[in-house]
Parts: structure tokens; sequence; C-alpha cells
């Protein structure tokens, strides 16, 4: 995609907003949020790549091809819609989620290739846009013990050189020569820092699991 693709597309809406990263365009934003409805398409490895959240070619599994950007379609949705369709509670959402993705990529917005047609509703839907038409969102579950997973093992991955560095300060100023002497001394300020923060690790562990969506 490129965002000279903008005027390819037909929509309810008409705003239009171009996404860069570093001067190379990411995606694009079609309608406005208190409209109702909005619409997003942007290159999900340079967002993941971004946002340091690298677990997502794992969710994807043997589909995803390293080689090739991957472009992420959607959509938010309003509680105002949402009653339009007659749903308010996220179990009717996801029972009437194909018929809302039929609406949203048959007629609140398409992608069109241009002919000399001046009419662009007349203008042919592109095979991309056919895919995304055909796009199952329960048939492509992943499940959630694998969701969960991959997200762990991504975040850590993250993670893991500030947080060698960190203990590796630590273990230099604590004096330990080796992670067996290092444990036990992590271990001793910390409990002596949660005694006098008054704050157990404990409920720092399950403030970190909530923020990062974790069971």
């Amino acid at each position: 995609m490129n965002g000279d693709q903008r005027r390819e597309f037909l929509c309810r809406a008409d705003a239009r907003n171009l996404f860069e990263n570093a001067e190379e365009f990411n995606g694009l934003q079609i309608g406005k949020r208190e409209s109702g409805i909005m619409a997003r398409l942007y290159d999900k490895t340079i967002e993941s790549a971004k946002n340091g959240t690298a677990y997502w070619p794992k969710l994807w599994g043997e589909k995803y091809d390293p080689e090739q950007s991957v472009l992420r379609v959607e959509f938010e949705m309003h509680r105002e819609v949402l009653r339009q369709f007659g749903v308010s509670t996220p179990d009717e959402v996801l029972a009437v989620c194909g018929a809302m993705w039929h609406y949203l990529t048959h007629d609140w917005l398409t992608h069109r290739d241009p002919t000399d047609d001046q009419t662009k509703s007349r203008w042919p839907i592109s095979e991309e846009w056919r895919e995304v038409q055909r796009a199952s969102i329960a048939g492509g579950s992943l499940g959630i013990e694998r969701a969960y997973g991959a997200k762990q093992a991504g975040v850590l991955a993250n993670l893991m050189p500030s947080l060698v560095g960190q203990l590796a300060n630590f273990g230099a100023l604590t004096n330990s020569e080796s992670t067996i002497d290092l444990i036990p001394n992590l271990e001793r300020h910390l409990h002596h820092y949660a005694r006098s923060s008054d704050r157990s690790m404990i409920s720092r562990i399950a403030e970190k699991r909530q923020k990062y969506g974790l069971p």
C-alpha cells in the first residue's frame, strides 16, 4: 500500500489520514472517531517493531512470510453503532461479528481498481480487498493459550537486554560473583524494598499481569 492509493477507497466516510514512520508510509485511517465507525489499514510489521510487540510472527505461524509485510485491516465501532446492530454485550458482538464484517467490508468501505469511468462506485473491487472480505474472524482463531504464550515470549524477548544489564549493575554493587550469589542478594533487597515502600512484589507482579492482559 502507498499513500496515493487513498483515492482508490470507496467509503461512506470522507476523512482520510495518512501515517508515516521515519518518512516511510505506514498506514491509512478512514473516517473519524466521532462519526461512530473508523477503519485503519497499516503495516503491522512496522507497527509491531516500533511498539515492541515482536511476538506477532509467532501468532501468524506458518502463514507468515518474513520477506513480506503484513497489512492489517481493522475497524473501530462505537457503542451507538453497535446498538444499530441490536447488540451491546461482548458475547452479542461476537455472535454477529460475521454480519458486521460483511457490512463493513462490502457496504461501508471497499477498495477499487481504478478505470476510466468517472463514477468510482462502478470501479471493480480489487482482488486484494476480496481477500479482506473473505476473512473469517472465527475461522482463523488462534486460541487463547497460544496467543498468551506468544505474547509472553515476545515481551520477554524485548525485556531481556535491559533486564540483564540492570541485574549486572546490581550484581556489581552487591559484590555478587555469580548467579549463586546474585539470587539471594536480590531476594534480600527486594524484601527490604517492599517493606520500605509498603508494597509487596506480589502486588506489583499482579499489576503487571493485568497491564499485559495475562490471565
